[in-house]
């Protein structure tokens, strides 16, 4: 499996995004995924995995002082923000920058135990520094956690 960027803006910046993800349409996005490369099918893992789901939701949550979801919106999947301060929610796939977007898909793929190899091709590409030192971080962690033990990655960058 691999989590190209180039992809990530064919979907990140596709109006198909900005509504959600479709359930019907999750088998396209996973074979387009594996056939192309791309990291987009992190949202079935989501949906299908929900100790996966609630590792991203806790781990977003943190980095953003908020509480980061993914809720069922008329048969579409959307990552939803509720910020504290604020006390008001936002689609994250419409209101975040880039970067938080392009981090749930690179957690996504980091955090499933079900792939052994992870090539990520420029994971600093739209991502602030403070993401890109989150990211690392994260990446040293699942290298040095048991559970991850045969886990192979692989950062492609200039």
């Amino acid at each position: 499996m691999s989590a190209k960027h180039n992809g990530f803006d064919n979907v990140m910046g596709n109006p198909m995004f900005h509504t959600g993800f479709n359930k019907d349409q999750f088998e396209h996005y996973g074979l387009s995924s594996k056939k192309l490369g791309y990291g987009f099918d992190a949202f079935i893992l989501l949906e299908e995995r929900y100790d996966l789901r609630i590792q991203i939701e806790a781990t977003l949550s943190q980095l953003l002082n908020g509480d980061i979801k993914m809720e069922w919106d008329s048969g579409r999947l959307n990552p939803v923000a509720y910020n504290k301060i604020s006390e008001k929610s936002y689609k994250l796939h419409k209101d975040e920058c880039h970067g938080i977007k392009e981090l749930l898909i690179l957690l996504t793929h980091l955090y499933n135990d079900e792939n052994e190899s992870l090539i990520i091709d420029e994971p600093e590409l739209n991502l602030h520094p403070q993401y890109q030192s989150f990211l690392i971080n994260e990446i040293k962690k699942v290298l040095h956690n048991p559970r991850f033990r045969k886990k192979n990655i692989v950062l492609i960058t200039h």
